[in-house]
């Protein structure tokens, strides 16, 4: 069973969104992974069209970065980072305007910047354990329950791709 969450196995995707091009050995080479995990990992992503395979038989290439990222979701558990859920009558553009200008926008509210398929009213990002208090003030003046506003602590591996995979998403996934 393949775990997308899981270490290894988010190092790999995260040389996939950025090489956007790879094969099984190179991969096993840069990344120090087993060839099990990467054959394992790679027919798993090629059995639901995140990746195709390319003239070469060994070569693969990114088909869909943004349900690749939507995929990891399905193996973690979100509820175990969360740092603060506040509900606030703010629409959400605005609520967004609240965090600072480093903020890593993830899950519905990164979709939702890329594709018009996907719309909540909450907002969820990554932020560090020290900017909570002043985010918690912020959210003070504007009680209610329109906004959800969802903050989650990052682990070294999220820092990592978060950053890079928003900017995957710019790179690959037209708005529509």
């Amino acid at each position: 069973m393949v775990n997308l969450a899981a270490p290894k196995t988010l190092e790999f995707i995260e040389f996939i969104l950025e090489q956007k091009t790879f094969t099984q050995y190179r991969a096993k080479k840069e990344l120090g992974l087993s060839m099990a995990l990467v054959n394992q990992v790679t027919r798993y992503l090629l059995a639901r069209n995140l990746i195709t395979r390319q003239k070469s038989e060994r070569q693969y290439a990114l088909r869909d970065a943004a349900g690749l990222i939507t995929s990891i979701s399905l193996f973690r558990n979100m509820q175990d980072i969360q740092l603060l859920e506040v509900g606030a009558s703010l629409e959400k553009e605005e609520a967004m305007k609240l965090f600072s200008p480093d903020t890593v926008f993830c899950l519905d509210t990164a979709l939702a910047n890329y594709t018009n398929w996907w719309r909540s009213n909450r907002v969820c990002a990554y932020i560090d354990p020290i900017n909570l208090e002043g985010l918690q003030i912020r959210f003070a003046f504007s009680p209610g329950d329109t906004t959800l506003a969802d903050q989650r602590r990052r682990t070294p591996v999220q820092k990592t791709l978060g950053a890079r995979h928003c900017q995957t998403l710019k790179n690959s996934t037209p708005k529509n």
